[in-house]
């Protein structure tokens, strides 16, 4: 690794030049007593003084002559005169290109400062908060998107690279293979407009930007950017051996890599200022690569909010504990008290004050211009790797941890998102908006992808309006949810007549229904078969929760086929237990059975594995012995399958209240719904022609608020009785159904402890475009 922090002569001025050659440095070497024979894998402690101590620390002089003779050749072949700087109190001296090899080989810390010019900035002092603006949990499902076998693969190949050497062809080569890996994921999300740009240089290895642009909806909006960094580049001590660079600095630029890639997958658009990523090239050239970058920037008049630099974040010495360190000199030291803030808040390892000395890294050449730097690395300076810069520094050395490289990915996130603005992203912590004593379902089994920011998830539930292949598609496209919800199949299909099944809208705006339908008249293999090309189509794009019904052996034949098609598809499937439809003549619902209801419970708990979540679609209770009936069967199954968690995962609460009766001038007509326009009453009198059915949407929304109550009562409050017998009831979501349609109501059952909200009515009467007023309209969901 290579930082100069004080005013050099500006434009113009004299510099004090100093020229050394090779017989020159042969001749300094002979009074050195600490040459010692170099091999091929052996690494130099760069020092800690600015000092020359008698020019150079080298062992040119002592190396072997096939290598002696090669370095002479790379040095005449590189006669391009520049100056470097070696310390802050340190002349300029005049060297070549190719002498900067025996710079690098005396372990010797520099900056070519050749093309500097001091008399541009990029910013005026900056301020930073003293309170951060969000917090682990808000960030949570952006950390969860950190995976340390993408961080591996990507360190095979980028590590493969003989060397990546700013002047050498695979140098080259290995600076086209980040880009297209860094094109890669900005491409993954369509939704965002990510920049990603070369920024040229003349030594061939181009440094790379990508850029994250503020929402165009976004109040107070400065153009002052944010910049997060690492280099690209390696070397060996001699520059034509081979340097993998896997700590130095592969190690930081996958951190920012993973970060730059959590942040598009969950659709990151900065509400403050524009957020960079920065790969530089050249860092072990003299900071050639940011140098340029940060001149460039302050000439054209661009700010810069605050430029933090993670170089070699990947190893943890043997024997010590994994911290992150955080560099105290040649920074800023606001910033770098601001990092520390965000790093004790986000990284799940300590921090440790340490320091790095002259010429460090490539945050030096934005504190040149006037922005506030800051830099991370791997560990206190003197338990850093010491196989930097051989060609020892791999990804298989001790030492050399892949969560350590996340730890840092974790708290570049932290930095985008508490310096960018991260209103887009941030979960809000709504723990404040529920009642006393409830709290959010801790495991959220039912919803491994994220739900849209800032709220909770949105969906759908069983009903006519998610019936045919047409509906699930709609559904499927819906970038405002985070699951959708099948109609509820049967093994064979429901047997389904229009005169008699039928649904109507009442009420004022029409926001109520009652409907005689039983189940679906497709059955469970006709779903699948839709099913399976928008899997196909959009792997993950959101879970899938298929609705069944039928009886115990009918519901068993089903679960089957869900397991089978989940290994099928490779994705985790929910299957829902429909136990409380109140329109099957004949079968009331289970789900008011206590035997009945224990007996399916224990069906699907013994079906429960890790891609096949189930849950169970709960009727209205209308009084306590109701829910103590369902608490008592959940207990029973609660150690069925083993581990921590439940083995039913969700509980969707409430189904249509039964018994419901329409009268035809009650009847609000709902032009836009095709089942009503196919199934108009046929008599004067009643809007159902079958005389009752079940009610749902506003006329059931009081009553389903105060069953999502009783039940987060039940399952999470420190005073249900049923906790002691199984601490597992905490991990069960509650999906709240009945009466929701737009953000207020998604919020009532949000204070009244549910995990999700889903609709039924307000899909048929508004169509899927209800799902952008239930989230507000502000944000769309992760897919």
């Amino acid at each position: 690794m290579v930082v100069s922090l004080l005013p050099l002569p500006r434009n113009g001025e004299n510099r004090a030049t100093m020229h050394f050659s090779i017989p020159l440095v042969a001749a300094t070497l002979a009074t050195l007593s600490s040459a010692l024979p170099l091999q091929e894998n052996q690494q130099l402690a760069f020092g800690t003084s600015g000092s020359t101590r008698q020019e150079l620390a080298a062992a040119f002089g002592s190396l072997p002559v096939k290598l002696a003779a090669k370095l002479e050749q790379h040095i005449a072949s590189l006669p391009e005169q520049r100056l470097v700087k070696l310390g802050d109190d340190e002349e300029s001296i005049l060297i070549t290109e190719g002498e900067k090899a025996l710079l690098v080989l005396a372990g010797k810390r520099f900056i070519d400062v050749t093309e500097e010019d001091l008399t541009i900035a990029v910013a005026e002092k900056q301020s930073f908060p003293s309170k951060l603006s969000y917090n682990t949990k808000a960030l949570q499902s952006l950390f969860d998107d950190l995976s340390t076998s993408e961080m591996r693969r990507f360190l095979q190949s980028f590590t493969g690279f003989r060397t990546r050497y700013y002047r050498s062809d695979t140098g080259k080569q290995s600076q086209q293979f980040l880009l297209g890996q860094i094109k890669q994921v900005a491409k993954s999300n369509k939704d965002l407009k990510i920049k990603v740009s070369e920024f040229q240089h003349s030594w061939g290895q181009n440094s790379i930007i990508a850029r994250f642009e503020p929402s165009t909806s976004a109040h107070n909006v400065s153009d002052s950017v944010v910049i997060i960094g690492a280099h690209q580049d390696s070397t060996n001590l001699l520059p034509f051996l081979a340097a993998p660079g896997a700590d130095d600095d592969a190690s930081g630029t996958t951190s920012i890599l993973s970060a730059f890639k959590s942040l598009v997958h969950a659709g990151f658009q900065p509400s403050q200022h524009p957020v960079e990523f920065h790969w530089y090239s050249a860092e072990e050239g003299g900071l050639l690569g940011s140098q340029a970058v940060a001149q460039e920037y302050a000439s054209r008049g661009t700010k810069v909010r605050a430029m933090t630099q993670l170089d070699m974040t990947a190893y943890v010495k043997p024997g010590t504990e994994p911290r992150i360190g955080v560099i105290q000199d040649y920074v800023d030291p606001a910033f770098t008290k601001f990092l520390t803030t965000v790093a004790g808040e986000y990284a799940e390892i300590p921090t440790v004050e340490t320091q790095c000395g002259y010429a460090c890294s490539d945050h030096a050449s934005w504190s040149k211009v006037g922005a506030p730097s800051a830099f991370m690395i791997e560990s206190t300076f003197a338990d850093s790797s010491k196989a930097i810069h051989s060609s020892q520094d791999t990804i298989d050395q001790p030492g050399y941890s892949l969560d350590h490289i996340k730890q840092f990915a974790r708290v570049a996130i932290a930095l985008a998102v508490e310096l960018g603005g991260g209103d887009s992203v941030a979960a809000i912590d709504t723990t404040h908006l529920r009642l006393p004593g409830l709290s959010v379902s801790a495991a959220m089994p039912l919803f491994p992808t994220s739900p849209a920011p800032r709220q909770v998830p949105l969906l759908n539930s069983a009903c006519p309006w998610a019936s045919s292949e047409e509906d699930l598609r709609r559904l499927w496209d819906n970038p405002y949810t985070s699951a959708m919800t099948t109609r509820t199949a049967t093994l064979e299909g429901f047997p389904d007549d229009p005169s008699l099944h039928q649904v109507t809208f009442f009420g004022a705006d029409a926001h109520s229904t009652a409907n005689s339908f039983g189940f679906s008249p497709h059955p469970l293999s006709s779903y699948l078969s839709w099913l399976r090309p928008l899997i196909r189509q959009s792997p993950k794009r959101k879970l899938i929760i298929v609705s069944i019904g039928g009886n115990e052996e009918e519901i068993e034949t089903m679960l089957r086929m869900l397991q089978e098609f989940a290994d099928e598809v490779g994705e985790t499937i929910a299957a829902e237990y429909n136990a409380s439809c109140p329109n099957i003549p004949g079968h009331p619902p289970p789900a008011y059975i206590e035997t009945q209801l224990s007996t399916f419970l224990a069906l699907l708990a013994r079906y429960a594995s890790p891609t096949l979540k189930v849950g169970i679609k709960l009727p209205p209770y209308t009084f306590q012995e109701q829910f103590d009936a369902l608490l008592r069967c959940l207990v029973e199954v609660a150690g069925s399958k083993g581990g921590k968690e439940h083995p039913i995962s969700f509980l969707t609460s409430i189904n249509t209240l039964g018994q419901g009766f329409v009268l035809a001038d009650q009847m609000t007509d709902v032009p836009s719904d095709p089942v009503a326009q196919r199934r108009k009453p046929v008599e004067e009198v009643f809007a159902l022609p079958s005389a009752t059915g079940g009610l749902a949407g506003a006329a059931v929304h009081q009553l389903s608020l105060g069953n999502v109550y009783r039940l987060a009562s039940l399952l999470r409050s420190s005073s249900s009785p049923y906790l002691q017998h199984a601490p597992s009831l905490r991990e069960i979501t509650i999906i709240g159904v009945g009466g929701a349609h737009d953000a207020a109501s998604v919020e009532r059952f949000e204070k009244v402890g549910a995990d999700a909200v889903a609709c039924a009515t307000a899909l048929g009467r508004e169509g899927t475009s209800v799902f952008e007023r239930m989230a507000g309209g502000a944000v769309q969901a992760k897919l």
